[in-house]
């Protein structure tokens, strides 16, 4: 799947065996949005994206049905990922966490990541505790791929 464009409420889909098109689904959204990183969940069979215009992560489920909670602190350096336990883990920019939420949106948990990991790339759950982040854009210094733990900390980089 991938968004027309990030102000699209419309996501192209193609097939993963070839990428040949397979159409399009039109999102049932309720307000403008920018959409500005997605993830898919296999065992929900859903589709998380994540909106900076509408501070929030929006959840689609098949056939076209959204679930959407808000997330203050995300904007438009956002970025998601799926967890082994199919929670969606959101990369929050503006405040640099990382935090952990299950399908429906409930928050279970925070990660304060260390200050001189900034403008973070990727992040994913490596193992139930340890997440990899990726960072180093702009005027990053530090350009590394960090093996953080629950509280924080860089286990390794």
């Amino acid at each position: 799947m991938a968004l027309s464009s990030p102000a699209s409420a419309q996501i192209d889909v193609y097939s993963a065996n070839d990428y040949s098109p397979r159409g399009n689904v039109t999102l049932p959204l309720r307000g403008p949005a920018i959409f500005v990183d997605m993830a898919a969940c296999c065992f929900y069979k859903c589709l998380y994206l994540a909106d900076a215009y509408g501070r929030r992560i929006v959840r689609l489920n098949m056939p076209p049905k959204l679930h959407e909670w808000r997330v203050d602190d995300i904007g438009y350096g956002a970025v998601i990922s799926v967890t082994s336990s199919h929670d969606v883990l959101v990369m929050c920019d503006k405040c640099n966490k990382l935090k952990l939420f299950s399908t429906d949106g409930l928050l279970r948990m925070i990660v304060d990541l260390q200050p001189d990991i900034v403008h973070v790339t990727s992040a994913i759950e490596l193992m139930p505790g340890h997440y990899l982040v990726t960072h180093g854009k702009g005027s990053d210094n530090l350009h590394r791929v960090c093996l953080v733990n629950s509280e924080g900390k860089i286990v390794r980089a």
